[in-house]
């Protein structure tokens, strides 16, 4: 009998997210002020000393982390393995996935909700963990999917892609609180402002070239002057074209979200203090777990 008899439901899901907010939540807790006091550091009174409570990958080595990240989602979608790319019909086998899933999440998810809670008086660096926590989930529902399809062909990889809401998801609760920060340091912050004038203008580029696409194609479609095989082809490349660019989207948030943070720590390396680099390393290591997938 497999690991996992059926994926994850989305009730198992909020009853998880909400498990985190109810722990992030200030109310007193012996057992999380003793882990608050012993793993995680104390906040201070302003933005650049809050900050020290989020002890997840930002900057030099979240980048970094992200980047790999999405490459092992994408490899996944395609129907390849990560670290040696070969296609997944030639795996019989799909135990190994369930195991790295779930280490990856025993090494993610704990340490994120740690954060959460010495992040609870800053309600933005919470969402932030939140979006963090749910591409983790993403990444270990889609590696212990491919598990479950290992070996059986004609199977439709790119049904893996539906797991990509649950990090948009994600992406739009995070993005709520790091507006708010930039909102909040943006008058005095000249590194987040140019952070974001660089990263707007290379973010804006897709989505100026999707309009583009859309303009083009929709305009014949809608005057009736194409027929409908060329109507069908003209939605089906859209269509396509914006799974790309959500695609983009998604990793441009990420981006944005590593160096903002690292201009308010002015820690652009992102490298961690020693009082939380145990932790730290140990959820950088388990977040690369699922590309061992083979």
């Amino acid at each position: 009998m497999p690991l996992f008899a059926s994926l994850p439901r989305p009730l198992s899901i909020l009853t998880t997210i909400f498990a985190a907010l109810v722990i992030a939540s200030p109310a007193p807790s012996n057992i999380g002020a003793w882990l608050h006091d012993a793993f995680l550091p104390q906040a201070g009174s302003t933005l650049s000393d809050e900050i020290k409570c989020y002890n997840l990958p930002y900057g030099g080595i979240g980048f970094v982390s992200h980047i790999l990240t999405y490459y092992t989602v994408g490899m996944l979608i395609a129907g390849l393995t990560p670290l040696f790319p070969r296609p997944r019909e030639k795996i019989r086998f799909g135990w190994t996935e369930n195991v790295l899933s779930i280490l990856a999440l025993c090494g993610t998810i704990p340490i994120t909700i740690m954060t959460m809670y010495a992040c609870r008086r800053r309600w933005q660096f919470v969402l932030i963990a939140i979006w963090k926590m749910l591409l983790s989930l993403t990444l270990s529902f889609i590696t212990i999917h491919v598990g479950q399809k290992a070996g059986k062909s004609g199977h439709d990889w790119r049904k893996l892609g539906l797991w990509t809401i649950l990090y948009g998801v994600g992406t739009f609760l995070g993005m709520i609180g790091l507006i708010s920060i930039v909102k909040e340091i943006w008058d005095e912050s000249h590194p987040a402002r140019i952070v974001t004038y660089v990263l707007g203008t290379l973010g804006g580029f897709p989505f100026a070239l999707w309009a583009v696409i859309v303009f083009v194609s929709w305009l014949p479609w809608a005057a009736r002057y194409t027929p409908s095989d060329r109507r069908l082809m003209e939605w089906s490349t859209m269509r396509k074209y914006s799974y790309w660019t959500l695609a983009l989207l998604g990793l441009w948030c990420a981006f944005y979200c590593d160096w903002i943070l690292a201009t308010i720590d002015g820690n652009y390396s992102g490298e961690p203090s020693s009082d939380i680099a145990v932790l730290y390393w140990i959820y950088f290591a388990a977040k690369r777990l699922p590309m061992l997938s083979i």
